[in-house]
């Protein structure tokens, strides 16, 4: 079992909350019994502390991963002007941005590198080692990243993944929207085996 995707839970026990809708990273105030915005994090945007399509959010230690699947390009545009702005939004925020939960400082935005990338992250997990595993639903893999942000390749072949979950053992558990079957990762990206889930 593993929590939504836009939900996560801090070593100390809070709660956060990413309202993809809004664009809002929530964290619980259990003084107030209700879920408070993160402060001056969040929004639609294309800065570096805002987001364009959020989707699924991790912490591993001190810091918070964010998924930003960013927008896609569009040609229903009505004018030149229009057409240019959907262009640069659709290049930005294709990243996942490292958030340090103490003050909630922005780290860095982390992506592939071009040659292998122009995706749509949208989850992410962390293994016991630290390195993070981000699901790209456009690519059909699984990137994986080291602690320090360095990009160890991908896993590909793996449909449109929509969901991780990691286990005891670091095999990552991808779920593809549609998929009869679960894909499991094993440990360091060695393999892909299938679980009938149907």
């Amino acid at each position: 079992l593993t929590l939504p995707r836009n939900v996560a839970v801090a070593g100390d026990g809070s709660i956060y909350v990413l309202d993809r809708r809004t664009a809002v990273l929530k964290r619980f105030d259990a003084c107030e019994c209700r879920f408070l915005p993160v402060p001056c994090f969040g929004g639609e945007g294309g800065d570096g502390r805002q987001l364009r399509n959020p989707s699924g959010i991790e912490i591993c230690g001190d810091r918070l991963f964010v998924c930003d699947a960013g927008e896609e390009e569009s040609d229903s545009a009505s004018s030149e002007y229009a057409m240019a702005d959907r262009k640069r939004k659709a290049r930005e925020n294709h990243r996942i941005t490292v958030v340090l939960l103490r003050g909630f400082v922005v780290l860095g935005h982390w992506s592939p590198p071009r040659s292998a990338y122009e995706g749509t992250p949208v989850d992410v997990a962390c293994d016991t080692h630290g390195v993070v595993h981000v699901a790209d639903e456009a690519n059909g893999c699984v990137h994986r990243f080291s602690p320090r942000g360095t990009w160890l390749g991908r896993v590909g072949g793996l449909g449109a993944p929509t969901h991780l979950a990691i286990d005891c053992q670091n095999r990552v558990y991808v779920m593809s929207e549609g998929a009869q079957t679960i894909k499991v990762i094993a440990k360091e990206g060695a393999g892909v085996t299938e679980i009938l889930v149907a």
